[in-house]
């Protein structure tokens, strides 16, 4: 019976693929499949996955999509998934050794707290030379259920290690934007949050990362910029989810003012989308200013 599914979204990275799968072998856990999904690669991708289908001592399931992005890449593979659990791993990623066996036991773990809301479990991720990505969960929230936006508001900073409970996250489809190929996760991260899905959190580290210059987390703001709609969608989105906090909602609103202004949205359109008086909106187009200056937009 399969429990875990590890999910990769890939796009020309057959030379960083090895490290991933060299880990996956290295897992003293049965009850798992890789599930790839290659999004247009032009290298050599699917010649390898082909001859690791063979020779792996667990399942793995490769299919080809023409280049799409990886948030769709992500969506074909919560509607292939034999797991209940989803792990999203990148190809550039490494998993600790003895994590799936951990995952495995945590899950049993909380799901004897029988939580109504369970979007899953959230753990760290280090660097190649061993540095926690972000800050860790402070102590009220480690062991404990919470939510992303709870954590946001509350400091915690750094890309997490999040393990998602497969039939909830089939709930939150990735939005799909014709001839738009980036939407950032967050999106359905923020959705399931407001919804009062909870994660459980935990300072172990799952899985080693490296951010490559030409990898999606180091060229973020060029891909928000070639995808207007799923942008705006993104920014406006999370700004309705915190606006009662004024402080917080000020700084996410300065991000779509600068992303809009941009895309060549008027200033009153940006405050009709938005809804928001004049005042928020020249103190939040001041902040957006600030952005610029500290060189955060481009």
């Amino acid at each position: 019976m399969i429990k875990i599914t590890v999910f990769t979204a890939t796009y020309n990275r057959a030379h960083r693929l090895r490290e991933l799968y060299a880990s996956l072998k290295a897992q003293n856990y049965d009850s798992f499949e890789w599930l790839v999904v290659d999004d247009g690669s032009e290298d050599n991708t699917e010649a390898l996955m082909k001859e690791w289908e063979v020779e792996a001592a667990f399942p793995i399931h490769f299919v080809k999509q023409r280049n799409s992005g990886k948030h769709i890449a992500i969506n074909r593979g919560m509607q292939m998934a034999q797991g209940e659990i989803f792990f999203i791993v990148d190809s550039d990623d490494i998993l600790r050794n003895n994590v799936l066996k951990r995952l495995g036991e945590l899950f049993r773990q909380i799901g004897k707290k029988n939580h109504s809301l369970l979007a899953g479990i959230a753990g760290l991720s280090e660097t190649r030379n061993g540095h926690v990505i972000g800050t860790p969960f402070p102590a009220h929230y480690e062991n404990e259920f919470t939510s992303f936006l709870d954590w946001k508001k509350n400091g915690v900073v750094g890309d997490k290690a999040e393990v998602f409970y497969l039939p909830t996250l089939k709930k939150y489809p990735f939005p799909q934007e014709r001839d738009e190929k980036f939407c950032s996760e967050a999106i359905v991260w923020h959705r399931m949050a407001y919804d009062g899905y909870k994660l459980f959190c935990v300072n172990e580290i799952f899985k080693t990362c490296e951010y490559l210059e030409d990898g999606l987390s180091a060229n973020i703001e060029t891909h928000m910029k070639k995808s207007p709609r799923s942008t705006l969608l993104y920014f406006k989105e999370w700004f309705s989810f915190i606006k009662s906090d004024i402080w917080w909602g000020m700084k996410v609103a300065s991000w779509y003012i600068l992303y809009a202004r941009f895309f060549k949205m008027r200033d009153h359109e940006i405050k009709q989308e938005l809804g928001i008086s004049g005042w928020y909106f020249y103190f939040a187009s001041a902040l957006a200013k600030v952005r610029k200056i500290k060189g955060q937009f481009r």
